[in-house]
């Protein structure tokens, strides 16, 4: 994978080792170095991608302002959440004439839609709680519209690919999961049904958010190394 290179140190910071696609163990910190790509780089149409956060951010980052200064303010042109009430995104710009702007807080197992102006290697540090379940809404339940969520993809999950994660929450549960395409903004998807014409069994990406939608809802913890 192009997207990533991984320290992993146990107890946050002992001990680190230097890899590429291997995770493992469920009581390691992360350090991440994500390329973050604007319109036009590796054919990105609009400069936007789903970003999945650790659950355990560096200190100070809990809402939008943090991160987009994190990332840098002029890099980016603003950060997204997904309103599963309306199927729309509320943003953050950080810029002082965006009209309906809202510093929104961070989730654990939320992914965010993120547009940037500058590609930039974005370094993320932090930790996966391995006991967090993570609620994902069926239409109806919590005011969800359409049965979508955000899943903000674990750094330390064991599911490698769409019919892996599928599978963990449960056949009958998912009515499919959707990676984003960042070279058409539109959706690869996986339903694990023989009938789902051109689905793809797409590989999971650590920093990599996906779009799941659910026909049950289910308080999800991923199983982890």
């Amino acid at each position: 994978m192009d997207k990533r290179k991984v320290v992993l140190a146990v107890g946050l910071g002992v001990a680190a080792l230097l890899t590429v696609q291997t995770i493992t163990a469920s009581n390691m910190g992360f350090k991440l170095n994500y390329e973050l790509v604007a319109a036009g780089t590796k054919g990105s149409l609009t400069g936007r991608q789903l970003v999945a956060l650790p659950d355990n951010r560096q200190s100070g980052m809990n809402n939008a302002k943090a991160w987009i200064d994190d990332i840098g303010l002029a890099a980016t042109q603003r950060l997204e959440r997904y309103k599963i009430t309306t199927d729309t995104y509320e943003f953050y710009s950080g810029r002082t004439l965006a009209s309906g702007q809202v510093n929104f807080a961070l989730t654990p197992g939320e992914g965010y839609r993120v547009r940037m102006n500058t590609t930039t290697n974005y370094i993320v540090v932090g930790s996966d709680n391995p006991a967090t379940p993570y609620s994902l809404f069926k239409t109806g339940d919590s005011g969800s519209l359409s049965g979508r969520n955000m899943f903000a993809y674990n750094y330390h999950q064991t599911a490698i690919n769409a019919k892996a994660l599928i599978d963990e929450i449960g056949l009958a549960n998912v009515q499919r999961i959707e990676r984003y395409k960042t070279t058409t903004d539109t959706y690869d998807f996986y339903s694990g049904r023989t009938l789902a014409s051109g689905q793809v069994n797409f590989t999971l990406t650590p920093g990599e958010a996906y779009r799941i939608r659910m026909n049950t809802t289910v308080a999800f913890t991923p199983s982890h190394y």
